[in-house]
């Protein structure tokens, strides 16, 4: 072996050494973080203490929009303790992404429980082409993510499974599943559960500054298609070059097993897919023309007081719902309306961290306003 060679492999082996140790930093200090929860409950004491002493100092600050004078207001003093025990319920009720979750995820738990979201990755998965696999799981991770936590569930153990498929070592497939997922938050080819949960934080929050604030959840759909874009592209790249490289493949793992989806779920695959178009063409049909039942009396169909956006999360809903139901049907999931209320439940009862969270969050914001 040459000198040059030798020094390649010490190279290689110090930036490896150097990139683990950052690595390894960032999740020791991860690790100590306190749950998202916790982290709530010490900012909203954090406020009440502020209050105190912001209150004593008689700080201000000027109001960016009416230019008023902002006096603090002192959370501690028995008046306002009282009336934020009296409005917590009220509070956490009101919540708006509270109910925006909850309610997509009735849909969502129906076409996850039935076996729908899981069959239809394994289908459309399986018959991507070798050389655009890695693109696939992205674009998947993404989509997915935007309509529930399927990206992060259901999508790692099958992009696991096609690697191995395609020889390929399978911790490379959980890795960029997983990646793609996590970009669905902050990217995505068309408007989402996301979008429309993120900006239920977002309206509240810019209301404390002026109530009159209002915007559509589609207001940023072209920078997350860009971006939903860019990232698909660098974290294909990132995996090809540098993740790959570190996980080669076992040919012990190679397994005879035939994975592909039976002729019971093929069936109802397609009339699932039938079941969507037909509802597809139905809200289509109440968004053509002017004065269609979709759209506001101005004739616009995504402006923020439009039934078609402020309807758009029961319209999300029974798009997972109504395919669901009728993959259920098919595959014997599903005998009755006990079976779907089941899975719904099943669903929400998932959901019970996330409602805990969102309290803690709303009375974070609440006391911050």
């Amino acid at each position: 072996m040459s000198k040059v060679e030798n020094e390649s492999i010490v190279l290689e082996k110090e930036s490896s050494g150097i990139a683990n140790k950052i690595l390894d930093l960032f999740e020791r200090v991860g690790n100590k973080l306190p749950d998202s929860v916790t982290i709530f409950v010490i900012l909203c004491f954090s406020i009440l203490v502020i209050s105190y002493f912001c209150n004593i100092f008689n700080v201000t600050a000027l109001h960016p929009i009416t230019k008023e004078s902002i006096v603090v207001n002192n959370l501690l003093s028995k008046e306002n303790l009282k009336q934020i025990l009296v409005e917590m319920i009220n509070v956490f009720q009101t919540y708006p992404p509270l109910g925006v979750v909850l309610v997509a995820m009735i849909g969502i738990g129906v076409a996850d429980k039935s076996g729908l979201l899981e069959t239809l990755l394994n289908s459309v998965m399986v018959k991507v082409p070798k050389g655009v696999v890695y693109y696939a799981v992205v674009i998947m991770g993404l989509i997915f993510t935007g309509i529930g936590d399927a990206g992060f569930v259901v999508l790692p153990p099958l992009a696991a499974l096609i690697f191995l498929k395609l020889n390929k070592n399978p911790i490379i497939g959980i890795l960029l599943a997983y990646a793609g997922a996590a970009i669905g938050f902050c990217s995505g080819l068309f408007v989402s559960l996301n979008d429309i949960l993120i900006t239920s934080f977002t309206i509240p929050a810019a209301q404390t500054l002026d109530p009159s604030f209002m915007r559509s959840p589609a207001m940023t759909i072209f920078f997350n298609m860009l971006n939903a874009c860019l990232q698909m592209f660098i974290i294909t790249l990132v995996t090809k070059k540098f993740i790959e490289p570190r996980f080669p493949f076992d040919e012990s793992l190679i397994k005879d097993d035939d994975d592909e989806i039976g002729d019971l779920e093929k069936k109802g695959l397609k009339y699932a897919g039938y079941s969507l178009v037909i509802y597809f063409l139905v809200v289509l049909s109440l968004s053509i023309g002017k004065s269609a039942f979709l759209r506001d009396s101005t004739g616009s169909l995504v402006s923020v007081k439009s039934p078609f956006m402020g309807g758009l999360i029961i319209i999300m809903m029974l798009a997972f719902m109504i395919p669901g139901v009728v993959f259920g049907k098919i595959t014997n999931k599903i005998k009755n309306d006990k079976d779907i209320v089941k899975m719904v439940g099943q669903s929400l009862g998932e959901m019970g961290g996330y409602i805990f969270i969102v309290f803690v969050a709303a009375q974070f914001l609440n006391l911050f306003g």
